[in-house]
């Protein structure tokens, strides 16, 4: 295998979240460092299942796939959630839930991994607060080689969230460059709130439903930077935001739960680099190196 650098191969994700053309070779570089033919992202759920994205050298695998329709016939997917591995934040390995045995008496192994001469999978499984299903990203051996090993299962558990959330961000962004004309309809039919914040920090974007999800939690003023409405969690709001702010080599705290002034349920935020070209012209010049918190 070749040398491992996580910060690259992140940064890469990110990047190709507001750069989509990069996303094949982000999975590519992916897929070397754990000893992969190719990799490729799948939504578990079934109205976006065949909407797959996937490195340029399973290309033919990903056609065969989404547009051959068998994504209809995924066992791993069925198994692994009838066995209870499609849970947010696992690593799987065909081993943890299928047998040889199994694979060689299933049609869409005899008659899909098979012509295409794949073989072990190993993936990791995430949450899309988008919707109520969860995605997983997946690297595919080639058949000539053996089981996935510790390092690489570790090296999947390491970037895998990293790319789950930039796809997320390539999801957001597209809607948002889909809309740049009425960008305000486009923000008000996502579920999540969305919060632009450029390089250094200041809010430049602030969607009518992370308006109405801040209210209480957070003060969003364009031009300054956010802050917690609840004097507790001030100094900690501060330091996350210090954190993921790009003035670091990574951040080391991605996500926060914010207490309601007064109280209530508390508001969960999620903070996405923004990495590569400008991605929201709409929202003036400088967002490049910026973040995106998602309420």
């Amino acid at each position: 295998m070749p040398g491992f650098d996580p910060l690259a191969l992140i940064d890469a994700c990110y990047a190709a979240a507001v750069e989509p053309e990069t996303w094949s070779d982000a999975l590519d570089g992916i897929a070397d460092a754990v000893g992969a033919r190719g990799a490729v992202i799948v939504s578990h759920d079934p109205a976006r299942t065949a909407q797959t994205l996937a490195s340029e050298r399973i290309a033919d695998v990903n056609l065969d796939y989404g547009v051959g329709g068998w994504w209809q016939h995924d066992t791993r997917i069925r198994l692994g959630r009838e066995r209870g591995i499609m849970r947010p934040g696992m690593v799987t390995v065909d081993e943890m839930y299928l047998t040889a045995e199994e694979k060689r008496a299933d049609p869409f192994f005899q008659h899909f991994i098979d012509r295409h001469r794949l073989a072990n999978l190993c993936a990791y499984v995430g949450a899309d607060p988008m919707d109520r299903h969860t995605l997983s990203f997946s690297a595919s051996r080639d058949v000539r080689n053996g089981p996935f090993e510790g390092a690489e299962i570790e090296r999947m558990g390491l970037v895998g969230p990293h790319v789950i959330r930039a796809f997320r961000l390539t999801a957001l962004v597209g809607e948002m460059r889909r809309e740049a004309e009425g960008l305000t309809s486009a923000l008000e039919r996502m579920r999540a709130g969305i919060v632009v914040l450029d390089a250094r920090g200041r809010v430049r974007l602030v969607s009518p439903v992370a308006e109405r999800l801040a209210a209480g939690y957070l003060a969003l003023r364009t031009g300054a930077e956010p802050e917690a409405a609840e004097p507790i969690d001030s100094a900690r709001f501060g330091r996350f935001l210090a954190d993921v702010l790009p003035e670091r080599s990574w951040p080391r705290q991605e996500t926060i739960l914010l207490r309601r002034r007064g109280g209530g349920r508390p508001l969960y935020v999620e903070a996405l680099p923004l990495r590569g070209a400008d991605p929201f012209p709409v929202a003036g010049a400088g967002l490049g190196g910026g973040v995106v918190l998602l309420l």
